[in-house]
């Protein structure tokens, strides 16, 4: 397959301002540069096709007086340019108030001066030139830089990073170690200064952070990773005004070594990737993406095609014991003008295979209505308007393995308040959950980070209940989700504890409990045809137990809908919808509920079960079903017709 990838990865710290071909000072003379400005350099495809600078400075620099001027620049050669030394030489030309230009002493391609804090208000002109081997010059644009003695205070500040991916393992060419962090400031002409910290940003009590495990950034915003290292690094820019309010954005950014190791399951298949930043695509050019294969203790190399729809991943077959120690690279190869194959290749990246994990994330329950004391496992009675609840939600991690980005999804009333959120009677922050409403449901999402091995927390939430109705049954059950530490493994348990909540009192309440619904396994060639339910939710099993302990039987329907698309794993969605047979299927379309049981006026509502012919069926479409195992959720509802 031929590609075309494009880097581009270099900014600098900017505020708002458009290009001028010309400066104009506050004397309204035009001040023409030095020398004439070249074309912008040209850096694609791994390799420079035009010679200069790719990042100018920006037209208008505001700078308060006692303050550095910093202008960020960036350039390349082609290999045309390329010399025995590759020797590269920087010199910057300055103007002040119009009074000539002259060359000052700094050989980088950033320009850094110290403003003397006493200086009034005045103008000055910047210019920039690199020369390769005392052959080839290039000349940057005009920075027009305006020096204010008084604060212009900042109202609004937006950062943004040139590349949301580093590479951490040496400097090549083609990918970027560092990247400058730029800042949009308004007003424009603000002289407000940035600075910058690395992690969380605690307003006005942060104490700078230049240096954590992962990478360094400097005042200038200039962030670098460090060696052979993968995470995620979190920068914030922010200003201080003079008169205290402060202005923040953050903006993270990911390091690695474009090819991880990874650690798969015996049985399962594994995906390496490669990434860098800013990768565009262009079947145009004369690009060749391979992977190269190494079986465990063998030097002999194989070149291997990556995805059909993704050449830069590459799936291995299901992993076998064999596979242990297995190595994988990525390899791109371009050729140029003169018919020269340009090479890049990574590490080798190594496959770990590991046995199935013991894989058992449990949790109990417990009510209790902090109003009248009374408690319980998973019903609780006579609850009253304006009564305060706490659910304890204790999540234990009974596997071999650790778990990260944990999450814990529960359902309250769309009416209640929920006041309070506490880990082991810690209140959390409000970064670590998030409220939606789901249908007539208020979902509260918790995000729990990691937990070891054998470990166990308790979640509580407080909720005060309003707008009650009378009779009113809630009933709601809870899902954890998250991921092996040793392989990246999602996972699903929504076989949790159901809480049955009664509102005034418990008469004239149904009490039910909805088993999870399997389906017969799917082979890899079926299409347009129906799975049945397994055994387990077959007659004379129930698929819902039901209480019926009303005084009055009105009439009720019972409904079910599907919450969301079958998906695996991996992220794949099925083909496939739910049917009710009855005895005729009747499609169930996504997101719609289908009333699948409904008494009459003084009738009790029995538990719900099917034969094999009858009830939720499962539809395959015209699509094959790639691998893995898939999940949807479904939502029931009682609905009193009185």
């Amino acid at each position: 397959m031929m590609l075309f990838l494009l880097f581009d990865f270099n900014s600098d710290v900017s505020h708002a301002g458009g290009v001028k071909a010309q400066v104009n000072t506050t004397k309204e003379t035009v001040i023409q540069a030095p020398f004439i400005p070249s074309e912008d350099g040209v850096y694609e495809s791994m390799v420079w096709s035009r010679s200069g600078f790719n990042v100018q400075p920006k037209p208008d620099y505001f700078v308060k007086s006692g303050n550095d001027i910093f202008i960020h620049t960036h350039s390349g050669r082609t290999v045309m340019n390329w010399g025995n030394h590759e020797s590269v030489k920087y010199r910057w030309y300055e103007n002040i108030d119009d009074q000539g230009w002259h060359e000052i002493k700094n050989d980088s391609e950033d320009l850094s001066i110290n403003v003397d804090k006493n200086m009034p208000d005045h103008e000055r002109l910047y210019q920039a030139s690199v020369t390769y081997d005392s052959k080839y010059t290039y000349y940057s644009k005009i920075a027009h830089v305006h020096i204010k003695h008084d604060d212009v205070k900042a109202t609004e500040l937006k950062i943004k990073a040139a590349n949301k991916y580093l590479y951490s393992l040496g400097d090549i060419k083609a990918f970027a170690r560092s990247t400058n962090i730029s800042a949009t400031i308004n007003p424009e002409n603000s002289t407000s200064k940035v600075l910058w910290t690395l992690g969380k940003f605690a307003g006005k009590k942060t104490i700078p952070v230049y240096e954590n495990n992962l990478a360094m950034i400097n005042s200038k915003g200039l962030l670098t990773a460090k060696d052979n290292v993968q995470g995620t690094v979190r920068v914030t820019g922010y200003i201080i005004n003079d008169d205290g309010t402060i202005l923040s954005d953050s903006v993270d950014i990911e390091i690695g070594r474009a090819v991880e190791d990874k650690a798969g399951v015996l049985g399962k298949a594994q995906t390496f990737e490669f990434k860098a930043d800013n990768l565009k695509l262009d079947n145009n050019n004369e690009i060749e993406t391979k992977w190269l294969f190494k079986k465990s203790g063998s030097d002999k190399a194989i070149e291997l095609s990556g995805n059909k729809d993704n050449p830069f991943a590459l799936t291995t077959k299901p992993l076998t014991a064999e596979n242990n120690g297995d190595q994988y690279a990525f390899i791109m190869k371009k050729k140029n003008a003169n018919g020269y194959i340009v090479v890049f290749q990574t590490r080798y990246a190594t496959l770990k295979v590991n046995p199935p994990a013991n894989q058992k994330v449990t949790m109990t329950t417990n009510i209790k209505n902090l109003n009248t004391n009374e408690s319980d496992t998973s019903v609780l009675n006579n609850i009253t308007d304006g009564n305060k609840l706490r659910f304890d939600f204790t999540v234990q991690n009974n596997g071999s393995v650790d778990i990260r980005d944990l999450k814990l999804i529960t359902n309250f009333r769309s009416d209640a308040e929920i006041t309070s959120i506490m880990v082991d009677d810690k209140e959390i922050d409000k970064s670590q959950f998030e409220k939606s409403k789901v249908g007539p449901n208020l979902q509260l999402a918790m995000y729990l980070g990691s937990m070891s091995a054998g470990s166990k927390q308790t979640v509580t939430v407080i909720v005060k209940e309003t707008n009650l109705k009378p009779e009113e049954t809630h009933v709601f059950s809870s899902e954890l989700m998250g991921k092996y530490a040793d392989t990246g493994e999602q996972f699903v348990n929504s076989d949790l504890p159901k809480l049955n909540l009664n509102y005034v009192s418990n008469r004239g309440q149904i009490l039910s409990e909805v088993k999870a619904i399997n389906f017969e396994p799917i082979f890899g060639d079926e299409r347009n045809t129906f799975k049945n339910r397994t055994d387990d939710t077959n007659a004379p099993n129930f698929v819902v137990s039901i209480q019926d302990a009303r005084s009055n039987k009105h009439q009720i329907k019972v409904s079910v809908k599907q919450l969301n698309k079958f998906t695996n794993e991996n992220g794949d969605i099925l083909d496939a919808h739910l049917a009710f047979f009855n005895p005729d299927p009747q499609m169930i379309p996504f997101g719609q509920e289908v009333v699948i049981s409904q008494t009459k006026d003084g009738e009790e509502l029995h538990s719900i079960q099917w034969d094999k012919g009858h009830g939720l069926k499962l539809h395959l479409g015209n699509s094959f079903a790639k691998p893995g195992k898939y999940q949807a959720r479904l939502e029931w509802d009682f609905v009193d017709a009185a």
